[in-house]
């Protein structure tokens, strides 16, 4: 390994020689890697945070609108065979529905009876051969299958890096009609399908929940001394029911409540709710139908507005494709659509979040490279010195692109922090170097035997400083340990960049500095 390091030491110093003679040639060169480099970063999709094979899924169901407890038990037991089938599953739970007036918000909708929600828990990565996404795909293709089910949605634990995101992918649709709303998202929604890497597409809700208008007659009602309030107030305690304890002699019983209305079957009805009975102010009976016109719609199973307009979410999730591109993409599905005016689609959910993230990094990492600068500065005595070293910052992009390429790895939060990282390390062999060029130069020599003389002594340490912090990255970049996925943008970029600026600063970084020198004593004479 000495002879190694020795033999290659002569090639570099010649071949530092030769770039010192020939500085115009050198500098068109990293020139022109860096516009090639820049070129590729298109390529190169962004997102959050790295997907992780957490061992774990969470499978939610809605079956068809006015489905029982009993139906839609039944349609999670086919599910939970289907579950049972996967040989990597540990152990899963099912739950089933949410009471009435409980409902809150799902994935695939409102919570209610229509409702399931399973857990699913697997052998750990290493122990299996399948990963989590290709265990997902079985189970997205076998639920499919199952009659009875309206909507489903098959995702990993930690989709979604911020809780309040309800999705990966969100497209917020608003206007002032939810019919208009909903069956425009209903095309769009077959629309996103088509788009490459989008899976679990759904609507936030929709119009299938029945609903009794009723137009009150009130002239009759009036002849009845009844008023519009009253009527309502029937209505309610007959489907709701009504507190009647005080008609029962409970002595002692101050806790128990006893509540009286018609059985659900009783009011299922169109013809159920017409017969319904309402009492005059005089005693007299009568059948609703006989107050009020009553008509059936299909309205929204949940109620959603935003600055007062109706607003209706378009769920998914992204699969083997970067979320940025997915959403690019899904931005040119809704450009082409013709949206009606006064209604608005905008694409949101973790594309916010990681648009914010990435931002406050880039901004992070703008200030540590002007901290470096300053620290330079007053460690140099030089505002030009410090110049010539932070070159090589420009030169670790070169790998951190080609790493991020060449492994099919997106630009994520790990990823800008390894960026800042690397803008702390790329720079110490810079100083390393061109401090002890400097020393030469005090010491008497010229400034072209100063760097060969500094090249020559700082070679070996400077590869071995490069060579042992990318043996330490290697682990963490090759995912070997649960849950490192998350972490491997990180040591792929410090990999990557610290190779590149290490390679390239060894030639490029001598010759911008003689460049300096020259320049500053034409100056001075």
């Amino acid at each position: 390994f000495t002879k190694l390091l020795d033999s290659s030491r002569e090639y570099y110093l010649k071949l530092l020689e030769k770039s010192l003679n020939n500085r115009a040639i050198v500098i068109t060169i990293a020139v022109v890697i860096l516009i090639v480099t820049l070129s590729l970063i298109p390529l190169i999709g962004s997102e959050m945070t790295p997907v992780m094979d957490s061992g774990q899924s969470y499978i939610s169901i809605e079956t068809e609108a006015g489905s029982s407890l009993a139906k839609t038990e039944e349609v999670a037991k086919k599910v939970e065979k289907i579950a049972a089938d996967v040989p990597e599953l540990l152990i899963y739970s099912t739950q089933l529905g949410f009471e009435p007036g409980a409902s809150t918000q799902a994935t695939t909708g409102a919570n209610g009876v229509q409702q399931a929600f399973m857990s699913l828990t697997y052998e750990d990565r290493n122990s299996r051969k399948r990963s989590i996404w290709e265990i997902q795909d079985g189970l997205r293709s076998e639920i499919a299958k199952v009659p009875g089910i309206k909507a489903y949605v098959v995702e990993e634990a930690g989709a979604t890096s911020v809780s309040t995101t309800q999705a990966p992918l969100v497209i917020r649709l608003s206007g002032k009609d939810p019919k208009i709303l909903y069956d425009f998202a209903e095309g769009l929604a077959e629309q996103i399908k088509k788009v490459p890497g989008a899976v679990n597409i759904n609507l936030r809700w929709a119009l299938d929940s029945p609903e009794y208008h009723l137009k009150i007659n009130r002239e009759r009602a009036a002849e009845l001394g009844l008023s519009t309030k009253e009527i309502s107030q029937q209505i309610s305690a007959s489907v709701d029911g009504m507190d009647a304890k005080e008609e029962f002699n409970l002595a002692g019983q101050d806790d128990l409540n006893i509540l009286v209305k018609y059985k659900d079957e009783q009011m299922f009805h169109k013809n159920d709710l017409e017969n319904l009975i309402i009492v005059s102010s005089e005693g007299k009976s009568l059948a609703l139908r006989e107050l009020a016109e009553i008509k059936v719609i299909e309205g929204p199973n949940l109620i959603s507005r935003e600055n007062m307009q109706y607003t209706l979410d378009i769920l998914g999730f992204s699969k083997d494709r970067a979320l940025s591109k997915v959403n690019n993409d899904i931005k040119a599905v809704i450009n082409q659509y013709q949206l009606p005016t006064g209604y608005t689609a905008q694409v949101t959910g973790q594309q916010d979040d990681m648009n914010d993230a990435l931002t406050r990094l880039a901004v992070a990492l703008v200030f540590a490279v002007a901290f470096i600068y300053l620290l330079l500065v007053s460690q140099f005595k030089s505002l030009i010195h410090p110049i010539t070293i932070m070159i090589s910052l420009p030169l670790e992009l070169v790998g951190v692109v080609a790493a991020l390429v060449l492994t099919n790895t997106y630009l994520s939060m790990p990823a800008m922090m390894g960026l800042i990282l690397l803008s702390g390390i790329a720079v110490n062999d810079a100083i390393h170097l061109i401090d002890f060029v400097i020393e030469a130069e005090k010491g008497g020599k010229e400034t072209k035997a100063a760097i060969l003389e500094g090249a020559r002594l700082r070679f070996r340490p400077i590869l071995m400083t490069t060579f042992s912090t990318l043996a330490g990255m290697t682990p963490l970049a090759l995912e070997l340990a649960i849950g490192t996925e998350q972490y491997s943008p990180l040591a792929k970029v410090v990999m990557g960049g610290l190779f590149s600026s290490t390679m390239l600063l060894l030639i490029f970084v001598p010759v911008v500095y003689s460049l300096f020198e020259d320049l500053k004593r034409k100056i001075y004479n």
